[in-house]
């Protein structure tokens, strides 16, 4: 039990100097600001928090899907809560359509702490939430993870809106963000051929349907 606590003190104490500095900061991107991994590409970040550092990965094999991963401390120690929010635009650069997005997140909490990463997916800037999603833990240390399926067709493009909440309740304690990753399955465009094939099959369906009544 005492091992637990000095443990825990030495944590905390550490993440106190890491809240003092800040600068909104994303490491890793390119001259233009942008990051690529594989055939996805990633760009105008928006980002209000410490600095982090982006990192692509993945190598595009199911188990293995191309994304990016943010790493570094978002803290908040003793009463209080920091509320970061992260943006960026995905564009396939190749013959395929985003699937299904998948998040991930390294989440450590302490006494009262709570750490939540909610996310918007969106057809367009201010556009439509196609999925929309998220993690979140009141335990510690843990290692949470979070799919969400479009709500349309797949798309070529998202723009991806993440709100990341590190809060510490009256009770006092810590909550700590690490890691939080994204990555994104695909599907192959739809063949020209296969295209018409459907709309023929839809026309012949539909002048049945009139033919009958």
């Amino acid at each position: 039990m005492r091992t637990s606590m000095i443990k825990q003190t030495l944590l905390v104490a550490t993440l106190a100097g890491l809240t003092n500095v800040a600068s909104a900061a994303l490491l890793g991107l390119d001259q233009d600001g942008m990051i690529t991994s594989g055939d996805k590409v990633f760009s105008n970040f928006g980002w209000n928090g410490p600095t982090m550092t982006v990192t692509a990965i993945g190598n595009g094999t199911d188990n293995n899907l191309y994304g990016i991963q943010l790493q570094g401390a978002l803290a908040q120690v003793g009463v209080g809560a920091q509320d970061y929010e992260l943006t960026y635009k995905v564009t396939v650069n190749g013959p395929y359509l985003i699937h299904d997005i998948y998040e991930y997140a390294n989440l450590d909490v302490y006494g009262a702490g709570f750490v939540d990463v909610s996310e918007d997916a969106l057809n367009a800037p201010s556009g439509t939430v196609v999925a929309h999603g998220g993690v979140s833990s009141f335990q510690w240390p843990s290692y949470q993870t979070a799919q969400m399926n479009l709500t349309v067709p797949p798309l070529k493009t998202l723009w991806i809106t993440k709100d990341v909440l590190v809060d510490v309740g009256s009770g006092g304690g810590a909550a700590v963000l690490t890691v939080i990753g994204q990555r994104f399955s695909q599907v192959p465009v739809p063949e020209p051929t296969t295209v018409l094939a459907g709309l023929g099959a839809l026309a012949l369906v539909l002048w049945g349907a009139r033919k009958r009544s």
